[in-house]
């Protein structure tokens, strides 16, 4: 009885999640203005390794966000759900695309 519940939830705020972990990720990593503040003179460039790890997470919550909300697609029968869930299928794959493209 929980389960889907949280499952609706889940769905209903992933593009609140998706924006809050991509957004930090790119505070924290790529605010080019906060780092240059914190060195001296040279010019702070991050690693490889931080886009690897940015594009991979961006990756996940795509896949997750198809998996979760294809799945709700799926299983509901009422027009108006599938429409709520194919819309917020196209604004997760839009909020992930915006926020990797603006690095």
């Amino acid at each position: 009885m929980r389960k889907p519940f949280l499952l609706k939830l889940l769905s209903a705020i992933s593009p609140v999640l998706i924006l809050a972990i991509l957004g930090i990720m790119q505070g924290a990593w790529f605010d080019a203005e906060e780092l240059t503040e914190r060195t001296d003179a040279e010019v702070y460039q991050p690693t490889m390794v931080l886009y690897l790890l940015y594009y991979a997470t961006s990756i996940i919550l795509a896949v997750l966000s198809v998996l979760l909300l294809g799945c709700e697609y799926k299983k509901s029968s009422v027009l108006i759900y599938r429409i709520i869930y194919a819309g917020l299928l196209i604004l997760n794959t839009a909020i992930i695309l915006v926020c990797a493209l603006s690095l």
